[in-house]
């Protein structure tokens, strides 16, 4: 979905592929109050597919994920779709790219970054 200076964030889907069910509900619930769209994508072999059927303006990847590879992911999605890696344990990401705390991201900065990397799109 496309996103332009005039259409509110709310029309915005994000994906969020995260490690532990207790993240990926957190950030559910905030981005629903927020009046995104959200799509939660299981980190299997699947996820790419999932996220392509999703079409998110963003996906929000979790740098720890413990079966599907974040960066192998991330490699894949190429500049399909713009990205934000989260991470509990400061591992590295790809240089250049947006990074969050977790599992208690600061919301006002995830949104601050959501709009930033949402004007690039």
């Amino acid at each position: 979905m496309q996103h332009s200076a005039d259409s509110p964030l709310f029309t915005t889907r994000i994906a969020v592929v995260a490690s532990d069910r207790s993240t990926a509900e957190m950030l559910h619930t905030f981005f629903r109050l927020m009046e995104f769209e959200i799509a939660l994508v299981e980190a299997d072999s699947g996820a790419l597919d999932t996220i392509r059927r999703a079409a998110p303006a963003v996906v929000l990847i979790d740098l720890d994920l413990p079966d599907l590879r974040a960066l192998e992911l991330a490699r894949e999605i190429g500049t399909e779709f713009a990205m934000i890696f989260m991470t509990a344990h400061g591992a590295t990401a790809p240089a250049g790219t947006r990074v969050v705390p977790k599992p208690r991201p600061k919301f006002e900065e995830l949104l601050e970054l959501l709009e930033v990397v949402l004007e690039s799109c």
